[in-house]
């Protein structure tokens, strides 16, 4: 629960379950590989979402990152914005992942990661029936070019 930023609400539910019968967990992994040409500033379609599954999506531009701007991202389940999620940051300068929290339109933004390897990630874990988990676990991976 800690890898995946879980609230106190997930960790309640998780907590009055716990025991009462075996876990089992569905899960679904949902990736998205950007890959800019250039600095990428023209091409807005790196922002938009293909409207299939889960998806992060970078709203900041490869270029901005690059001088040091903030970055922010969208998450998507099937074209529609979701609210009240963990959004992870993960960097090779950081021991630990930093969340932040979806806001109503699906955003969340983040301190300049720097240059290097990147990657965000968000957990959906729902309960189900009898000890019925499902995992919606998905990821947005690129690397920053030093200035």
């Amino acid at each position: 629960l800690d890898e995946i930023g879980a609230d106190e609400a997930l960790r309640a539910q998780w907590a009055a379950l716990r025991g009462k019968s075996p876990w089992v967990e569905t899960y679904t992994k949902f990736a998205r590989l950007g890959l800019a040409i250039g600095d990428g500033v023209d091409d807005a379609g790196w922002r938009a979402a293909s409207g299939r599954g889960d998806e992060l999506v970078a709203q900041t531009a490869w270029s901005a990152l690059r001088d040091g701007a903030d970055l922010e991202v969208v998450l998507w389940q099937d074209g529609l914005p979701i609210a009240g999620i963990p959004v992870g940051l993960l960097t090779a300068r950081r021991a630990a992942a930093v969340f932040e929290t979806t806001d109503a339109e699906g955003r969340v933004r983040f301190d300049a990661p720097g240059a290097g390897p990147v990657l965000l990630h968000a957990t959906r874990l729902e309960a189900g029936e009898g000890g019925q988990w499902r995992s919606r676990f998905v990821t947005l991976a690129f690397e920053l070019a030093a200035p």
